[in-house]
């Protein structure tokens, strides 16, 4: 007997269960995935790095800080992601209420729930996304952050830690890393 290849469900699908729900959801090839409350050091980082993305920007009235209640489509699979934060400069280009498409920056705190994804398929997908210039990954236990940069058809690494400044290079600032973990408990 053969087996029944699963079914997975549709756009359309997951945008109904996503807007009738309390909790968000992210999809992934066909697959919808409850996203789950983070940690007080996951809120504190991403507070701490929304509120130092917003300040610095208050002089490029034409860039928007959103936090993590703003989907992200990739359009060419049509996947949907929310990341802890994302920036937008420019018109926001909208598919619905809430699904933004040309984000130039996100930003993801890491858990060990979540490093692995985060790293690996969600990052597969959001490389596609023809605006983003750069992507953040922030770490939870030490004072370490990863940036990756779009420099042509190439993505630029580059790491850093404890007393170094983050350089955010799509936006062409810096922010502090004891900034960024200011009263996270335990770095």
């Amino acid at each position: 007997m053969a087996v029944q290849p699963k079914q997975g469900k549709t756009v359309a699908e997951y945008l109904a269960i996503d807007r009738d729900s309390e909790i968000k959801h992210e999809f992934l090839d066909g697959e919808v995935f409850a996203m789950t409350g983070g940690s007080v050091s996951h809120s504190l980082i991403i507070g701490n790095m929304i509120g130092s993305l917003y300040r610095q920007l208050e002089d490029k009235p034409s860039c928007s800080v959103l936090s993590s209640e703003t989907r992200i489509c990739c359009e060419q699979d049509k996947s949907y992601f929310y990341p802890d934060a994302s920036v937008v400069c420019g018109d926001m280009e909208m598919e619905d209420d809430h699904t933004l498409l040309n984000p130039i920056v996100i930003v993801e705190v890491l858990s060990k729930s979540t490093e692995a994804f985060d790293r690996g398929s969600k990052f597969a997908r959001y490389r596609r996304i023809p605006s983003l210039k750069e992507y953040i990954l922030i770490a939870q236990s030490k004072q370490t952050i990863e940036s990756f940069f779009r420099n042509g058809n190439f993505w630029v690494f580059q790491e850093f830690s404890e007393r170094d400044d983050l350089i955010v290079r799509a936006l062409d600032l810096k922010i502090p890393l004891a900034k960024i973990y200011e009263r996270v408990p335990g770095i």
